[in-house]
């Protein structure tokens, strides 16, 4: 099992050679938060992120960083663009029940 510095240099090299792989990014990032650094790792997501906005795990995941960092807001943030519906079913759903009084 590699270190997580050895880890580290193979997804350096990744990105060295394919610097716009979201992928290469996002695994360097999960590092990056898996060893303690979620600012760190925040930085790659974003990267990732500008390269390929419709990938929602990326948004999962560096809200699960901004959530370590105590940035509840912006956590919700990026939960709310991985699933954006979710306010629209939740809303949709509060609307249709029946009044609690009958």
């Amino acid at each position: 099992m590699a270190t997580s510095s050895a880890r580290s240099a193979d997804y350096d090299r990744d990105i060295q050679i394919h610097p716009k792989h979201p992928f290469a990014l996002g695994h360097r990032a999960d590092a990056y938060f898996i060893h303690g650094d979620p600012a760190r790792a925040i930085k790659d997501y974003d990267q990732a992120i500008r390269i390929d906005s419709k990938n929602f795990a990326l948004y999962i995941r560096r809200g699960e960083a901004f959530r370590a960092t105590g940035d509840d807001d912006r956590a919700g943030q990026d939960f709310d663009r991985a699933n954006p519906r979710s306010r629209e079913v939740s809303l949709g759903l509060r609307q249709s029940r029946p009044p609690a009084d009958g």
